[in-house]
């Protein structure tokens, strides 16, 4: 068999869906394989940006890793971006990367597509990095790839191989089951970044130190708090249960929407929503278990993190930010971690510690729907609305556009995976291939919220929208500018700068891409929604206007 076959062939036995790529004449040699094959979906995107964000979208709607197929330098530098906010949010995907060819690596000939390091790029962007140098270790260095997808965090994943060796035909057992780094520069390496210097307790191997530490904490705290990040999606149920036997009020990040659901009475918003401070939900409490997080600075409104009592349960404990102030890290799977912690607190003891906890996040939600207020008179209503008018599987996925950051820091999500937001790397043109790698999954009615300037980076991908028959309605804020810039231009300097955007025609470009199109005011937004689902095919929605103008 050859190289391409094997790797193709270890895809599909992995359980790999989809792969988002486009043929070179690089990496043509795993595309035919995927044609011989056909196991796999293959999805075409319009440019590598947006194949990226399509495997994000579809990792973050569902859970599982899809395959990045991208030629020898430029196909790779164009999904850069895609792959850092892939990691910046805890998003999992296989970025797989022709080389030059293998008598050239490393020897700066200025073959086509050659770039002087091409790994180097990537390697501070995934967790697990592998290099193929013969046809030899080809299938070792994959395995040790794909078996890498349940460890740690979820985070993208990258290999190279130079791409005359796709074509090398080797015994289908061949290269063992050793992938280590090589002397002859293939293999695979984990990225480990250095924990926090804090005591870092591991869950594992029978230990329960770390259990007794955590219990004791829990017995001690009287106004505690719970903080769930983006790497918990899975152990959502047990979160829901612990919040409700301990009786603390919860936040959740951006990106963490909906593993408590917005209308728990125990939810008490997102760590980014303006209002906190009024509540004094942070300032009056005494202790945070905080759950799948990195504790990043942009996750809290204002970018301050509590000076508080702080244990952290995450499964990789080097990738936390180190300038946080924690106490202590459990590095253990959220899930796993959580079910012994319920197994372990006597919860009626805690629980009676902590009186009034469910008026704490109620003057939290209260707090946020005022800051809201101030926004727009309406906004939070409006908000409402729009949930209500949602059909209760629809994937959201949305933009940093001024509507976008009022929906991420308001609307509620109900469900774990429905709510994706560029929130630590603020990347733009991320909603529509997003919600498109969402609909190809077929999880739920895919939905993109973007504004006119965001739409400009990645409107492409409606072609490939057209082409897979993807049903996808796209609401666009046209408010004819950069709108969350100007707002931040006039705040600074008074005046706003290079900021207008004049835009198309939107109903002769949908037409274009064969996108139904209507105009509707955001007013009329929700009833809109009432009639659209199911959907069926591409709608593009213009909102001539917008709830909000700053933020």
């Amino acid at each position: 068999m050859r190289i391409a076959d094997v790797w193709v062939k270890q895809w599909a036995e992995a359980g790999i869906e989809v792969v988002f790529g486009i043929p070179g004449v690089h990496n043509m040699a795993l595309f035919d394989a995927l044609r011989r094959d056909g196991r796999i979906r293959v999805v075409v995107p319009r440019h590598e940006l947006g194949a990226a964000y399509m495997a994000d979208g579809y990792f973050r709607a569902t859970g599982r890793y899809a395959v990045l197929l991208t030629i020898t330098g430029p196909g790779l530098t164009n999904a850069l971006t895609g792959i850092a906010e892939a990691d910046a949010e805890s998003s999992g995907m296989i970025v797989v990367s022709t080389e030059v060819a293998s008598s050239d690596v490393g020897r700066g000939r200025g073959t086509l597509h050659e770039l002087p390091d091409q790994r180097s790029l990537v390697q501070g962007l995934v967790k697990v990095y592998g290099a193929v140098r013969n046809a030899g270790e080809a299938a070792a260095v994959m395995r040790e790839i794909l078996e890498s997808r349940g460890r740690g965090r979820p985070a993208p994943m990258y290999v190279e191989i130079p791409y005359d060796l796709l074509d090398a035909r080797v015994e289908e057992s061949e290269g063992g089951s050793d992938a280590r780094l090589l002397s002859g520069g293939g293999g695979v390496v984990r990225r480990f970044g250095t924990p926090p210097d804090v005591p870092v307790w591991k869950a594992t191997g029978g230990e329960n130190g770390w259990l007794r530490e955590v219990v004791s904490r829990i017995q001690r705290w009287c106004r505690p708090l719970v903080v769930v990040g983006s790497e918990a999606p899975d152990a959502a149920p047990l979160i829901r249960q612990l919040v409700a036997r301990w009786g603390v009020p919860a936040l959740t990040t951006v990106t963490a929407k909906g593993i408590i659901p917005g209308d728990d009475p125990w939810f008490a918003g997102t760590t980014w929503t303006p209002g906190l401070e009024d509540a004094r939900l942070v300032e009056e409490s005494d202790g945070i278990l905080a759950v799948g997080t990195r504790w990043s600075a942009r996750g809290w409104f204002g970018g301050v993190r509590p000076d508080k009592e702080v244990v952290l349960v995450t499964e990789s404990p080097g990738d936390v930010r180190r300038d946080g102030r924690l106490t202590a890290v459990v590095a253990g799977a959220p899930g796993e971690v959580l079910k012994q912690i319920l197994e372990a607190v006597p919860w009626e003891s805690a629980a009676s510690r902590a009186g009034g906890q469910a008026e704490r996040a109620h003057r939290a939600r209260t707090a946020a729907a005022r800051r809201a207020s101030e926004v727009e008179e309406d906004l939070a209503q409006w908000m409402q609305a729009v949930r209500h008018a949602l059909p209760g599987d629809a994937v959201l996925a949305v933009d940093s556009t001024l509507v976008g950051i009022a929906m991420a820091r308001y609307f509620p999500v109900l469900r774990p995976r429905t709510f994706m937001y560029p929130m630590y790397f603020g990347s733009l043109g991320f909603a529509v291939p997003a919600a498109l790698g969402a609909a190809l999954a077929g999880v739920g009615q895919a939905v993109a919220v973007t504004g006119d300037g965001s739409m400009m980076f990645t409107l492409q991908e409606l072609a490939t929208a057209a082409q897979v028959g993807a049903d996808l309605l796209i609401l666009l804020f046209n408010n004819r500018a950069y709108g969350s810039v100007r707002h931040n231009q006039r705040k600074a300097y008074g005046e706003e700068a290079y900021v207008d955007l004049p835009g198309p025609d939107w109903a002769k470009l949908s037409a274009a891409f064969g996108c139904e199109y209507q105009r509707v005011a955001w007013k009329d937004l929700p009833a809109a929604l009432w009639k659209a689902f199911p959907l069926r095919g591409c709608a593009l929605w213009e909102i001539d206007d917008a709830p909000v103008d700053w933020y």
